[in-house]
């Protein structure tokens, strides 16, 4: 018998380099007592990198939304509000990124000047991923697509993980999509993948 934590934390995975969650918006480890649709200046990064979303301009700041996901609150994103984290990684190389989202449009988007992905947050569905062996982390944008401007995202995000790696499919991916599905209550969204909900 070995005892272990198995929550997620900073040091869990290697390759952790932005994760965003709404039920911890300052990243310091404790639940918040925010008032419903408080503006938000920034969204603080849990993972080692330290590379926090932020929006300088009042009108485009997303607000806070207790209750979202059951009891846990989500970030609301609006007409024309987005955050903006920067340049994660600006050489190619392996990204799997995953978004917990209701709503509509581009969860995460990013740029590095001639090609761009995202996350595309669509109706029906809460847990939606990314993945490539070779792509950039380049202006990474959250609520649209920093290339076009387009894709603008209207609903509620809960959580952002993006690795700087490949996930392995069949040992990582499923661990990732498990943890995000039982936090947020999104169960469903695992239904045809390779992750099996122990009864």
């Amino acid at each position: 018998f070995t005892a272990s934590d198995s929550r997620l934390t900073k040091y869990t995975m290697d390759g952790l380099v932005l994760w965003l969650d709404a039920s911890d918006v300052d990243g310091d480890g404790q639940p918040d007592n925010l008032p419903a649709d408080q503006t938000l200046a920034a969204w603080i990064d849990k993972s080692k990198s330290e590379q926090s979303a932020f929006q300088s301009v009042g009108s485009a700041r997303p607000t806070y939304a207790p209750g979202a996901f059951g009891d846990l609150a989500g970030i609301r994103f609006a007409s024309g509000q987005s955050f903006n984290v920067g340049t994660l990684r600006g050489s190619l190389g392996g990204v799997h990124a995953f978004v917990v989202a209701k709503g509509v449009g581009v969860g995460v988007g990013t740029y590095d000047g001639s090609s761009s992905w995202s996350v595309y947050v669509k109706p029906g569905s809460s847990l939606t991923s990314y993945r490539s062996e070779s792509n950039t982390i380049d202006r990474v944008t959250l609520g649209n697509d920093p290339e076009t401007t387009y894709g603008q995202f209207l609903g509620e995000i809960a959580e952002v993980l993006v690795f700087d790696r490949y996930l392995d499919p069949d040992s990582e991916v499923p661990m990732v999509e498990g943890y995000l599905a039982h936090k947020w209550g999104v169960v469903d969204d695992l239904v045809g993948s390779t992750f099996k909900v122990k009864q």
